[in-house]
């Protein structure tokens, strides 16, 4: 698991005669997974969204995932925000696009999911930040056929 790889990652560098930044095991799970790297637009807010994905479709924009109650995942309970994370099903229950990568998560194990959760709820300030609607326009943005695409590509 990435606890595990966290605390031989820590022991490591101790052994080594390093010094080690107090970190949650949630931060290190989204240190790992690289959230800041999709979910932070250049010059924005750290994890606030924003981050603009080109497709032969149109763009898709990533979603701010700090604990904002109105535009982030503030208001989701754990199980919503794991059925997003694994299956790519919003709190809404509108489906994901696949660039959110799901499908990557959907074996982590609850423990790293909770940890995660638990960081982005309360180590993340929260950014009042509009979530983008995609550039995508109807009828290629209707989000059934992802229903589709998850059941010939998903491994749950």
């Amino acid at each position: 698991s990435l606890r595990s790889l966290y605390l031989l990652s820590l022991l490591s560098l101790l052994a080594a005669g390093g010094s080690a930044q107090a970190m949650s095991t949630g931060e290190y799970v989204a240190k790992a997974g690289d959230c800041t790297a999709c979910h932070t637009a250049p010059g924005g807010a750290e994890l606030a969204g924003g981050m603009k994905f080109p497709t032969p479709l149109g763009a898709i924009y990533a979603t701010n995932i700090t604990p904002d109650k109105l535009h982030g995942i503030g208001a989701y309970s754990f199980e919503e925000f794991d059925r997003a994370m694994r299956q790519g099903i919003a709190k809404d229950g509108h489906r994901l696009y696949p660039a959110m990568p799901y499908t990557s998560y959907a074996k982590m194990s609850t423990e790293d999911m909770r940890a995660l959760y638990d960081y982005l709820m309360n180590e993340v300030p929260a950014q009042n930040v509009a979530n983008r609607d995609s550039d995508i326009t109807w009828p290629l943005s209707m989000r059934w056929p992802l229903a589709v695409w998850n059941q010939l590509f998903h491994d749950d």
